[in-house]
């Protein structure tokens, strides 16, 4: 039995079918079920029920998830304890951004990178789900995404706070001075997120709430190809701030907050192997990235 077949069988658990597990963790469908189907051959018990609409857990399957996660927490607490080993060595720290936080967060990682001749940053990007998966899982040292939820062998620690705003043209006649309400937002065609992506479902449970209902003329992942047709193609979207942040700052982009606000907190994920010293100088030049953007981004 190997930590990888323990910790694929979590993916997939995590995702409920092995596609989603997949694209989560980056690897082949047909991979990830040879490793499950050789697991399930060594412990000699079906530990998935395979259906149409994904897999559902055994009763074997339920009991074997528990102590899989005990196996992996233990695992990820065997490499925290060698840590202070490491003396003299380069620190290699692997982030995975979310879209939310990607540009504040990786303008300070690259001004922090510069301070810190001792430590490499490789910094990848990807949804909130997909990174916290790739955390677990042992490829991601850190995780700094939209998730509030705490978990084995990591540190929690909220960084910011950004208030969804409608993004568009700075000079668009058709848009009201100063803040937007939800029925006024309800009028104006956006370009849109995934369905299930965190901002998408907050913005449509507050639009739910209010009795109105959004005008998505496109929704459109990738987050790069949404971004060039609010920059360059004169369409809108909601979106936090910080993801506009350079158009923003180079006055190309309004920005519009929308009212009753509809709040999103971005959290540092972090393994128990990194070190608390610099957990506190990535949160610090976190915090000094902000500064110009006081009322749009506020740390917490």
């Amino acid at each position: 039995m190997e930590i990888k077949q323990l910790s694929d069988f979590v993916a997939v658990c995590r995702a409920g079918s092995f596609a989603a597990a997949s694209r989560r963790i980056n690897t082949s469908q047909p991979g990830l079920g040879y490793q499950i189907k050789q697991l399930e051959a060594e412990l000699d018990v079906e530990l998935l029920h395979r259906h149409s609409r994904g897999v559902s857990l055994t009763p074997a399957g339920m009991a074997f998830l528990q102590k899989a996660e005990k196996i992996l927490d233990a695992v990820t607490e065997a490499r925290s304890t060698m840590v202070p080993f490491r003396v003299g060595r380069r620190t290699i720290l692997r982030v995975g951004l979310s879209p939310t936080p990607a540009r504040l967060v990786g303008r300070a990682m690259a001004a922090l990178s510069a301070q810190l001749a001792n430590v490499e940053f490789t910094l990848r990007e990807g949804y909130s789900e997909d990174l916290i998966d790739l955390a677990l899982r042992g490829d991601l040292d850190m995780a700094i995404t939209l998730s509030r939820d705490p978990r084995p062998g990591f540190r929690l620690r909220p960084l910011y706070r950004e208030k969804l705003c409608l993004i568009g043209n700075l000079g668009a006649q058709d848009l009201p001075i100063g803040p937007i309400t939800l029925q006024q937002l309800a009028h104006i065609p956006i370009v849109a997120g995934p369905r299930g992506h965190l901002v998408r479902e907050r913005l449509m449970a507050a639009t739910q709430a209010a009795g109105v209902a959004l005008n998505i003329v496109q929704e459109l992942d990738p987050s790069g190809l949404r971004r060039s047709l609010v920059v360059y193609g004169d369409q809108r979207t909601v979106a936090a701030p910080g993801v506009f942040i350079d158009e923003y700052e180079r006055d190309l982009l309004g920005v519009w907050p929308i009212e009753p606000a509809i709040p999103l907190e971005v959290a540092m994920l972090v393994a128990a192997t990194v070190p608390l010293e610099l957990e506190e100088a990535i949160a610090g030049a976190v915090v000094e990235a902000m500064a110009p953007f006081g009322g749009l981004i506020d740390p917490v």
